[in-house]
Order: structure tokens, then C-alpha cells, then sequence
């Protein structure tokens, strides 16, 4: 009976981990498009600028946004592909067990409470400034607070997917089984 009880909830645990996965993969897929956005910006202003001496007043901030955002909302998705920078100079000789152990304390002492900052304080950075309807210092004057709702959302999407690694890290670690 145990047994089955345990397989029940490493099935739920497993079906909470391909959620998470989905939701960054999806979310990936999409803010992926954002490249294909800022580099039609960018074109658009340089030919704009260079052949026809008529600059846009938004093209440089509208690049900016976009990079920013393209940049912060992909953590979760790289996350996801292991892809962020790791030093594996000792790491990768280490057996799979330690570094789920390893993995597991970061994730601890390092992952959550960074990103969780991020969030709290990125939260509290745009609400203030969608509070005060904040604009841009340029000619063209876009809204920012808009912009400023990416930090908490890139830090609540790193969080999750970090989440889902911290629980295999843990397994591996504890159980010795890879979800």
C-alpha cells in the first residue's frame, strides 16, 4: 500500500514538474519572437535614419524594450535547456548524486533568495511606477510601467522553473532517482 501511495505522489510530483516545463517552453517559444520584432525595429530606424535622414523618435526605445524583455523573459525557457553559464571545472568529474547535492543547496542558499528579491522588489519597482503612470524622459514619452511589469514576471518565471529543478536536484539527491 505504501508503495502505490508513493507512486501516486511521484506521479503527481513528476505531472507538477511537466506543468512547469510546459509553461517556460511555451513561454520561451513566444518571447522568442521578440528577436524578430527588435530586428525589423532596428532595420526599420537604420534605413530610416541612413538613406532617407529622417530618424524615428521610437526606434531606439522600442529596441530597448524589446531587447530587455527578450532577454529577461528567456531566463526560464534557458533554465529549462541548461543553458546558463556554469564554471565545470570540477563539477562535471563529480558523480550525478553530488551534484544533485550540490544543485540542491544553490538552489537553496543562492536561487531562491536571489530571485525571490528580484521579485519582491521588482514587484514593488513596477506597481510604483504603473502607480504614477510613468513615461520615458524622451520626445516620444512611452509609457514605462509596462516595461517595468517584465522584472517581476521574468523573477516569478525563473522561480517556477527553478522550482522544478530544485525538486529533481532533491530527488536525485535523496531518493537517487531522476525525475
Amino acid at each position: 500500500m505504501v508503495l502505490i501511495e508513493s507512486a501516486l505522489a511521484m506521479g503527481r510530483v513528476k505531472a507538477l514538474l511537466n506543468f512547469i516545463d510546459a509553461v517556460a517552453e511555451w513561454s520561451g517559444k513566444i518571447f522568442q519572437y521578440f528577436v524578430y520584432l527588435l530586428v525589423g525595429v532596428v532595420v526599420y530606424d537604420v534605413v530610416m535614419r541612413y538613406a532617407f535622414h529622417t530618424p524615428t523618435l521610437w526606434g531606439f526605445e522600442v529596441s530597448y524594450f524589446l531587447y530587455g524583455a527578450f532577454f529577461m523573459l528567456g531566463g526560464a525557457y534557458t533554465l529549462l535547456h541548461k543553458g546558463h553559464v556554469r564554471v565545470d571545472v570540477l563539477y562535471s568529474h563529480l558523480s550525478l548524486r553530488t551534484r544533485a547535492i550540490i544543485d540542491s543547496i544553490c538552489y537553496l542558499a543562492l536561487f531562491f533568495l536571489f530571485f525571490g528579491a528580484i521579485l519582491w522588489g521588482g514587484l514593488d519597482y513596477a506597481l510604483t511606477s504603473w502607480a504614477l503612470g510613468e513615461h520615458t524622459a524622451s520626445a516620444w514619452a512611452p509609457p514605462l510601467y509596462w516595461f517595468k511589469m517584465v522584472i517581476p514576471l521574468a523573477a516569478f518565471l525563473l522561480l517556477l522553473q527553478g522550482l522544478a529543478e530544485f525538486i529533481r536536484s532533491l530527488t536525485l539527491a535523496v531518493k537517487g532517482v531522476k525525475l
